[in-house]
């Protein structure tokens, strides 16, 4: 810390200046809603957030659920806006806002003291801390960082291929900036003489066939399917090696099972579904996800429309997670904010890998279900969605794959099913190519991994990656060279921009007139590009 100690100024005791990244970062305490427990507010340049805490007492006892709950909400005025829905105000959350919501709630349910978070993103090779918005969509990296002084506690990456050792470079750049924030929260807690409440948790005496009964019915059940798997593959191997020792062949068997880097079965079939654009399906162990894809106009784009962005999506990227998938009953209800989460992050790692719309003239939207889930489902999605993008005919730049780890006493294990995710310390996400990382998340249930713990997942990953690609690309090598006959097909004509009224017509009477002879679908784009649609080639060339 004694590179990162300022001098921190205060007007007011309830009032808190500092300059971070050339803006002036501004705290204060308890003004506006005096009525719940703790409210601040925090200006950051022109960006002014009111975060307010209210807490109360339980009345009854929570055994595992940390009873948190974060909400985000985005209110169109900060940005000159009137909201663009019926009714004129703001309703659901939007996807950027649920997104926020999982972050700062990743970043603080298993930790006290709090940590801090900042965003990274690049300009040629320099890494710029909290960048300007015009900065962040230039940047081939945006990478949100929360971390204490010593450990790193959330990680959430979008990025263009990026190479391990510069990810990792990335991460530390950012914990070096989060230790100036943090010795200015020290200043903030020691001037407001700021004490943590002791809270003395009673532990819940129980008996071990209780324990059982609340924890242990499920997985017991689990460990005895793995329990006959051994014993099958035990057999299975010593019917093929007669010469061995049966005790020999269990301890190799065993072996095998405890390896951290193993990867459970993998099974691939593409061209799952008839009719579709497209489909695959993956499974890894139980963990099973059929993809399917469906390629439209450029005018099916989608608009995201909030308080950070109004922009058009041209992938967009569905996450369903049925309760089926896990052998539950529950009724129908909307999409969660895990579903928005994961399918958020599969996006993450296909944004630069699907060429722009200027040289693939399309929206493609993938649909991932998980039909049977035991951990790591979000990463078998975006190895079937690569799967079944390839079939689609979408030119990727190259396939993706994605493996999610976990930590237990300190070692490192690829590949973790649901019963090492839940009782693990670690679940790490990450996706890539064989070049390099297109998307990371980390969450972690103890006080945060090292950087050390940091380089060598990636290196972990990188390996299991490399596996997975190996076993996809026997099923499909590189996407296929040309469309499904059943998409939509293109053609883009360049026009004079003088000329681009000759071919609507007065009030459209030709453009009108070509579509309805033709059957196409004629759609004049800004930059002078004409896009012609339609399913035969033949009436593609006669509308040209």
């Amino acid at each position: 810390m004694s590179g990162s100690v300022k001098d921190f100024s205060s007007k007011s005791k309830k009032r808190f200046e500092f300059n971070f990244e050339n803006k002036e970062v501004i705290f204060e305490i308890d003004q506006l809603a005096s009525k719940s427990d703790k409210s601040i507010i925090c200006r950051y340049g022109n960006t002014t957030v009111l975060t307010v805490l209210t807490v109360k007492q339980l009345t009854k006892n929570v055994n595992s659920f940390f009873p948190l709950t974060i909400t985000f909400e985005e209110k169109f005025y900060a940005v000159g806006r009137i909201p663009n829905v019926f009714g004129k105000r703001e309703g659901r959350p939007s996807y950027d806002a649920i997104t926020a919501a999982r972050l700062i709630d990743r970043s603080l349910r298993s930790f006290f003291p709090f940590p801090t978070a900042v965003i990274i993103g690049q300009e040629e090779k320099d890494f710029i801390g909290n960048p300007s918005k015009e900065k962040l969509v230039n940047s081939p990296l945006e990478l949100i960082v929360s971390a204490t002084e010593e450990k790193i506690t959330m990680l959430e990456a979008g990025t263009q291929e990026i190479s391990e050792a510069e990810l990792a470079q990335a991460i530390a750049f950012a914990q070096q900036k989060i230790q100036i924030l943090i010795g200015f929260f020290q200043h903030i807690a020691s001037s407001l003489g700021v004490k943590k409440n002791k809270m003395e948790v009673k532990p819940k005496e129980v008996t071990s066939n209780q324990w059982l009964e609340e924890k242990g019915n499920y997985y017991l059940e689990k460990e005895k399917k793995m329990k006959e798997v051994r014993q099958q593959l035990t057999q299975e191997y010593c019917a093929k090696n007669p010469e061995l020792e049966e005790e020999f062949v269990k301890d190799l068997v065993e072996e095998f099972w405890d390896d951290s880097d193993h990867i459970r079965p993998l099974e691939i079939q593409i061209d799952y579904l008839p009719n579709v654009h497209g489909s695959a399906v993956f499974a890894r162990g139980e963990t099973k996800v059929l993809s399917v894809i469906t390629i439209g106009k450029i005018s099916d784009k989608q608009l995201v429309d909030s308080i950070f962005n109004r922009s058009y999506k041209h992938f967009i990227h569905h996450y369903n997670f049925p309760p089926f998938a896990v052998n539950e009953i529950a009724s129908y209800r909307s999409v969660s904010r895990r579903e928005i989460g994961h399918g958020e992050l599969a996006e993450k790692t296909f944004d630069y890998l699907i060429p722009s719309p200027d040289l693939f003239p399309y929206t493609v939207r993938a649909v991932s279900e998980v039909l049977s889930s035991d951990g790591s489902s979000s990463q078998a999605s975006i190895c079937a969605t690569s799967l079944s993008l390839m079939t689609a005919g979408v030119p990727l730049i190259r396939p993706a794959a994605g493996i999610a780890l976990g930590l237990f006493e300190g070692q490192i294990y690829s590949d973790i099913n649901g019963l090492e995710d839940k009782l693990g310390e670690m679940d790490f996400k990450i996706a890539g190519t064989e070049k390099g990382i297109c998307s990371i998340q980390l969450d972690v249930k103890n006080h945060g991994i090292s950087q050390e713990l940091i380089k060598t997942s990636f290196a972990k990953a990188r390996q299991a990656r490399l596996r997975l690609l190996a076993e996809m690309k026997n099923h499909i090598y590189h996407p296929r060279p040309n469309l499904p006959t059943q998409v939509i097909k293109c053609r883009r004509l360049v026009v004079e921009k003088e000329k681009i009224g000759l071919i609507i017509g007065p009030r459209g009477k030709t453009i009108n007139q070509l579509t309805e002879e033709t059957g196409s679908t004629i759609e004049v784009q800004p930059d002078g590009y004409i896009l012609i649609y339609h399913q035969e080639e033949d009436k593609l060339e006669e509308t040209c």
